[in-house]
């Protein structure tokens, strides 16, 4: 079951730059959250392990497309100070 949260991370980290090109950053980080919301609500609902394994994927999904988008966007792209950022 931890391995289809991971394969669920996996593949929502190779498609979230892609969903971040189409829909924009916001965006895609505001649909990984609500996705690992409601994969997070239907796991703790589930009524038999079938339906726990698929949401367990799918919250891993989620949580994938947000780690990766956030990962992303924190990364200053051709700052002209970027010298000057990390200096203590």
């Amino acid at each position: 079951m931890n391995g289809l949260y991971t394969a669920g991370g996996l593949f929502g980290a190779l498609f979230s730059s892609w969903l971040a090109e189409l829909l924009g950053r916001k965006k895609t980080i505001f649909a990984a959250c609500i996705t690992a919301t409601i994969g997070g609500a239907l796991q703790a609902g589930s009524v038999d392990l079938g339906m726990f394994i698929f949401v367990r994927f799918i919250s891993g999904l989620g949580v994938g497309k947000c780690y990766l988008s956030s990962l992303l966007s924190s990364h200053p792209d051709q700052c002209k100070f970027s010298d000057r950022m990390y200096k203590v």
